[in-house]
């Protein structure tokens, strides 16, 4: 067994801090960025995406190694929740 294909899990499954020092860069301020209009730019471009598909937002999301499932709608404070999660987790790591 190695850090990278089995990683000790915190209390909501994530992999810990010494396994995602391993990892590429988790987050970016381009995640956080602000349009003109004051929202937030990662929002917007899953409204954009959503248009762009014809009106039917699909997303695929792994529930686990080469398992995906397709959702039709995102929660907006959950991936906003994610991005906080994802900066905090960057700074634990001490990348920023």
């Amino acid at each position: 067994s190695s850090p990278l294909t089995d990683p000790e899990r915190d209390s909501e499954g994530w992999a810990t801090v010494e396994y995602l020092e391993l990892a590429t860069e988790l987050f970016d301020e381009l995640l956080v960025s602000l349009s003109e209009n004051q929202t937030e730019v990662i929002l917007d471009g899953l409204e954009e995406f959503r248009e762009h598909l014809g009106g039917e937002l699909t997303i695929t999301l792994l529930q686990g190694i080469g398992e995906g499932v397709e959702v039709h709608a995102m929660d907006k404070e959950k991936i906003l929740e994610s991005v906080d999660d994802l900066r905090e987790r960057q700074i634990a790591l001490g990348k920023i």
